[in-house]
């Protein structure tokens, strides 16, 4: 399997459940201001749905941002380096994020654990908060593999994923 394979659908199944949630979270909102002011009813726990849509819209799109190389860089103090030590500075700290990344998810999931072995529940809908720590965990691993990923291309010197032949995976 190459590369371009390899992570190019995970980006893209990441890419669509942040857009699908996205969705759902405005389509959620907007059903229950219409339900609510034609003096129907309401939508019960619109906001633990659109809480959950929000973790999932903000933290699939998260490791998308790494994969695709559209990430914030702040070149203070920089612009005297080689474009090839601006990389390996960059891929540094990519490879520094990204372990923080494995650890906070570790501590997420670790607590989320813990609040449903002590029997705690979120919101009216009484969702179990190893749901959102569940999904924030899964978020940041993701974008902890992204900005690895990413660190090992910008090392060798490489802008952006390819493909064995050269051609731009994202």
């Amino acid at each position: 399997m190459n590369l371009k394979k390899l992570v190019s659908w995970p980006v893209v199944a990441l890419e669509s459940l942040a857009a699908v949630a996205l969705l759902a979270m405005m389509s959620v909102v907007a059903i229950d201001v219409v339900l609510r002011n034609l003096g129907v009813g309401y939508i019960v726990g619109v906001l633990d749905l659109t809480s959950l849509a929000l973790i999932v819209a903000t933290g699939f799109a998260i490791p998308v941002t790494f994969a695709r190389n559209r990430h914030l860089v702040v070149e203070l103090g920089t612009s005297a380096m080689s474009p090839r030590n601006k990389a390996r500075l960059e891929s540094v700290w990519l490879c520094l994020g990204g372990l923080l990344l494995f650890y906070v998810a570790y501590v997420v999931l670790q607590e989320g654990l813990h609040l449903a072995a002590v029997g705690r529940y979120k919101g009216i809908l009484r969702i179990s908060p190893l749901v959102h720590h569940s999904l924030v965990a899964f978020a940041l691993l993701a974008s902890a593999v992204s900005m690895l990923v990413m660190a090992a291309h910008k090392w060798s010197g490489r802008d952006r994923l390819e493909d064995e032949e050269g051609g731009a995976v994202l």
